[in-house]
């Protein structure tokens, strides 16, 4: 996960067919309570706005790190806007576990401008991970290794993501916003060169994180569950011909 800062004096407000700009008022205690008052006035009046979207992929890239030509991407690229003040931002620190010290020096510059979270998700991995019994009794939790990151070649796909992000960086549209790179503060990291390869892959190694899509978002059962939305051979109730 890497982070961009935006200027405190300007945000994105999301919009079905494009992204439009705008300019915001320093925030204060009652932000969060105006910003969703005015996201379900734009969603209700005019079907725009924050609410229109599904979050995570609105904003969301394809790309091979090796061949821009390529049809076949080694990763994805999440894109996650949070405005200062609003605490989604926080919850969504609190979910991944992160070392107080990472979490802290984050919160430190939300405190001065939006956060513009990249994701970088490797669409193939090289090492598969595997669930094992841990022992003979049913109830006693799986023994799960995800092997992430366990080729190096992972690691190499990675930085080469983040270094496109770099480029993109030095776009105008990021450069209009005053984008700059968040520096966390990771001790073991900060010993090293300072944006070297090293640097980032020492990055990654602490702020990685699992990520999952959920399945199965709706319930099967037989024709006597009236909440079953599905038939046990997934053919959907009450529609014809509708798989």
């Amino acid at each position: 996960m890497c982070l961009k800062k935006l200027n405190e004096e300007h945000s994105c407000e999301n919009n079905r067919e494009n992204k439009v700009l705008k300019k915001i008022e320093p925030l204060d205690a009652d932000a969060a309570n105006r910003e969703m008052a005015d996201n379900i006035f734009l969603y209700f009046l005019h079907n725009i706005g924050p609410m229109s979207g599904i979050g995570l992929t609105d904003i969301v890239g394809f790309i091979n790190t090796q061949n821009a030509s390529s049809s076949v991407p080694d990763v994805q690229i999440l894109n996650i806007h949070y405005l200062r003040g609003v605490p989604g931002f926080t919850k969504f620190l609190s979910t991944y576990g992160f070392e107080e010290e990472i979490e802290k020096s984050i919160l430190e510059e939300y405190e001065t401008g939006d956060i513009l979270v990249h994701g970088v998700v490797l669409t193939k991995q090289k090492v598969p991970g595997k669930i094992e019994l841990r022992s003979k009794d049913p109830l006693d939790y799986p023994k799960i290794t995800a092997n992430y990151l366990e080729d190096e070649s992972e690691m190499d796909t990675v930085v080469r993501a983040i270094r496109i992000l770099q480029e993109m960086s030095k776009t105008k549209p990021y450069q209009q916003h005053e984008a700059q790179e968040v520096r966390v503060k990771i001790e073991e990291c900060d010993k090293l060169e300072k944006d070297s390869d090293d640097y980032w892959k020492c990055y990654v190694r602490y702020m990685s994180t699992t990520c999952f899509h959920p399945v199965g978002t709706v319930k099967m059962g037989p024709d006597s569950d009236p909440e079953a939305v599905v038939d046990p051979e997934l053919r959907v109730r009450g529609i014809k011909k509708f798989l």
